[in-house]
């Protein structure tokens, strides 16, 4: 009897634990461990391919990753199932972009970016004064800038961001040239002909006078104030005692190179 007793508790506990485990699993399923997801290199996943998955970094950078595999139980029946992972950015936060290339001083330009700390910014080219610029270029993902002299630089000044024209004191400068002297009539001439006598010169940046010299005495100066004058013409008219005159021509340019030409000359013969 006491043996019947024992063999009846140890059914009643074991009906008991089983009606626990059953009530703590999903409705129709009755297992004696909760699922569990397996990872790594489990058993089906060996033929699972997982997609990469990308993302374009600050500075343009397209960063990977690839995620794991693992078993995962869907109503008690293992199914292979990919993860997912953040490609990583390290390294590639920051950058610097500059609209007009680099240190380009005719344009007017900007750097953008993002600096290291995460925070953007964006600059863009200035004049300080007419005729220095302050620059602004990358130098890798760090914004910099420099501030130029336009005019050591061979313009004229700074205006909008960006240097202009040309410095004409940092360009080759050569004196003047003589292009023409001559004088009319050819023929007779008296002392009652009127003689004109013409000069032309050019020079490569400003011609500034060209002027006449009558037997070494100077009759007439032209002179020209447009401040890019490469060209000019002069002339001068008299009547001259009977006998032989003699002239030549004199360019000056803006500074003060001097060009001068041949002697010519003429014979006055009596009226």
């Amino acid at each position: 009897m006491k043996k019947k007793q024992i063999y009846i508790a140890i059914g009643i506990i074991i009906i008991l634990i089983a009606v626990a485990v059953f009530a703590a699993t999903p409705a129709g399923q009755f297992i004696l461990r909760p699922p569990k997801a397996i990872t790594g290199e489990a058993k089906g996943c060996e033929n699972v391919v997982c997609q990469q998955i990308s993302r374009t970094c600050p500075d343009g950078f397209v960063a990977y990753c690839t995620p794991q595999c693992y078993i995962n139980y869907v109503n008690g029946t293992p199914a292979p199932t990919c993860g997912t992972c953040t490609p990583d950015c390290s390294g590639h936060m920051n950058f610097c972009t500059d609209s007009d290339g680099g240190r380009v001083y005719d344009v007017r330009g900007s750097v953008s970016g993002i600096h290291q700390n995460g925070t953007s910014f964006n600059y863009t080219d200035g004049c300080s004064t007419s005729i220095n610029l302050v620059e602004y270029y990358c130098s890798g993902a760090l914004p910099l800038n420099e501030n130029k002299n336009c005019q050591t630089l061979g313009y004229a000044g700074c205006t909008n961001g960006a240097c202009y024209g040309t410095n004409q004191t940092n360009q080759t400068n050569n004196p003047p040239f003589i292009t023409s002297l001559s004088h009319s009539p050819n023929g007779t001439i008296t002392n009652t002909t009127l003689v004109t006598i013409y000069t032309a010169a050019t020079d490569d940046i400003d011609l500034a006078t060209i002027s006449i010299f009558v037997d070494a005495i100077l009759k007439k100066t032209c002179s020209f104030t447009g401040g890019s004058d490469t060209s000019g013409t002069c002339s001068y008219n008299s009547t001259y005692a009977r006998g032989e005159h003699s002239y030549y021509s004199r360019a000056v340019d803006s500074q003060d190179q001097l060009t001068q030409s041949a002697m010519k000359t003429f014979n006055v013969t009596a009226g």
